[in-house]
């Protein structure tokens, strides 16, 4: 039976607890961070250390002193990581150390892949396993398992199936008698970090690229943004009312504080409101979105709209 540390903050980690336990190997401790140093999208793993006996600790920094003396003292035979943070090479050196990705390494290495394969309309990729290095995502690879993205995918959806891969990766990973690594070849590119930018939205847009950007995005992440006047609106749905551009993009056709109605540069969309979003319309002069969004629209065609049960 192998000793295994587990690193990570997500429900994503609670699935490699889960499948280290079903490898009948031991998970000797589990370390996260603060809850107010976790990304944003948080799991509680005490309760699952607590279902299991199993020891949790928390820290800022991985690579503190504190925990590396910690986990000289566990001496485990593996540390499974999907820790948000750079690990230094004292840590890689304590065990073998087994990292995942969720990209076909070695595209796609970096910064927030599945946001991004949302955003890019990527159609198949794999969850890859692999031995960790110093360098970011550039270990051996230990194994590979393929998914499918469909265009209904949002970042909720695909994170389960990630999990679900998880928990039979690692399985399947620790009931080998022995590691084969196989080196990463091939081109490789990085994805940097998304930021505000990549996140908002502009009535110029095609549906598509719209959607997407609040699929990849959406609770309990911080949402695509959408800037009415002076106001930050939270995006976390985005529905197909009616293709074509009859109107010029940026047309409103119906508004309220849970949704907002308008018309983008190739079809009427409907995007609704995180809830809890403090948000009043403002009168008077219309609204912008990066350009003028006009609230006169034909009488004629918000009717027929009405007509066909869209708003």
């Amino acid at each position: 039976m192998a000793r295994c540390i587990v690193l990570g903050t997500s429900k994503f980690t609670a699935s490699l607890i889960y499948g280290i336990i079903d490898s009948l190997n031991e998970v000797s401790c589990v370390i996260s961070m603060p809850d107010t140093s976790k990304p944003n999208n948080p799991y509680d793993l005490k309760k699952i250390c607590n279902k299991f006996g199993i020891k949790y600790y928390e820290f800022e920094d991985i690579n503190s002193a504190e925990a590396i003396n910690l986990i000289k003292k566990i001496n485990p035979n593996f540390i499974v990581s999907s820790w948000p943070k750079i690990i230094k090479n004292e840590i890689l050196n304590l065990a073998y150390v087994i990292g995942t990705h969720p990209t076909n390494l070695p595209k796609d290495r970096g910064r927030h892949p599945l946001h991004w394969n949302i955003i890019r309309g990527i159609k198949k990729s794999k969850l890859s396993f692999f031995k960790m290095d110093k360098n970011v995502d550039s270990g051996n690879l230990l194994l590979q398992l393929k998914y499918a993205i469909s265009k209904y995918d949002d970042i909720n959806s695909l994170n389960h199936k990630i999990e679900k891969l998880a928990k039979t990766g690692i399985n399947k990973l620790l009931s080998r008698n022995k590691m084969k690594e196989i080196a990463q070849s091939g081109n490789t590119n990085y994805l940097r970090a998304r930021n505000i930018h990549d996140c908002l939205i502009d009535p110029r847009m095609e549906y598509k690229t719209i959607d997407r950007i609040v699929r990849s995005f959406t609770s309990p992440y911080p949402c695509a943004k959408l800037i009415v006047e002076n106001q930050i609106l939270n995006i976390k749905k985005c529905c197909l009312i009616e293709k074509g551009d009859k109107l010029g993009y940026g047309k409103i056709l119906k508004e309220s504080t849970n949704f907002i109605i308008f018309q983008c540069s190739d079809s009427v969309i409907k995007l609704s409101l995180e809830s809890g979003s403090k948000y009043s319309y403002m009168g008077g002069g219309g609204y912008k979105l990066q350009v003028f969004i006009s609230k006169n629209i034909p009488s004629n065609y918000s009717s027929n709209l009405s007509k066909k049960g869209m708003i």
